[in-house]
C-alpha cells in the first residue's frame, strides 16, 4: 500500500525533517511557497513585533505562490483579511465554526498556578 507522507516540524526550538513534504512549523520560518499553506492565528499579522511573518504569508499566498490556502483566524481579522485579499482573482470563502469547548479565564493564573 501507499505510505503516507512525512511530516516535519520547524519551531524556534526544535527541527525535525525540515524538508518533510509535510510541514508543521511556526510563521517565521514556514516556506514562502508551496502546494498548500494553512495559517492558523492571523490576527497576529497585526502584532508589532511578529505580525511581519504573518503578513509575508498572506501576501505570498495573495500573489498565487501556494495552491491551496486556509486561513484560520477570530472573527476580529476577517475585515482585514477581505482587504489583504479584495482584489484576488479567486473568491474568498469565510466558514464559520462554534467553539467545541468552553474558555476559562483564572483570576490570578500566577497566584492559580500549581
Amino acid at each position: 500500500g501507499e505510505h503516507p507522507p512525512t511530516v516535519g516540524l520547524w519551531t524556534g526550538e526544535e527541527s525535525r525533517d525540515p524538508d518533510a513534504p509535510v510541514l508543521c512549523c511556526t510563521a517565521e520560518v514556514a516556506p514562502s511557497h508551496g502546494n498548500v499553506l494553512v495559517l492558523d492565528e492571523a490576527h497576529w499579522c497585526a502584532d508589532p513585533q511578529r505580525g511581519h511573518a504573518w503578513t509575508r504569508l498572506l501576501l505570498a499566498a495573495r500573489s498565487g505562490r501556494y495552491r491551496h490556502v486556509r486561513i484560520c483566524g477570530p472573527v476580529q481579522s476577517e475585515p482585514l483579511l477581505r482587504r489583504v485579499f479584495e482584489k484576488h482573482e479567486h473568491a474568498v470563502t469565510v466558514h464559520r465554526t462554534q467553539r467545541r469547548s468552553r474558555l476559562h479565564f483564572e483570576r490570578d493564573p500566577i497566584a492559580d498556578f500549581p
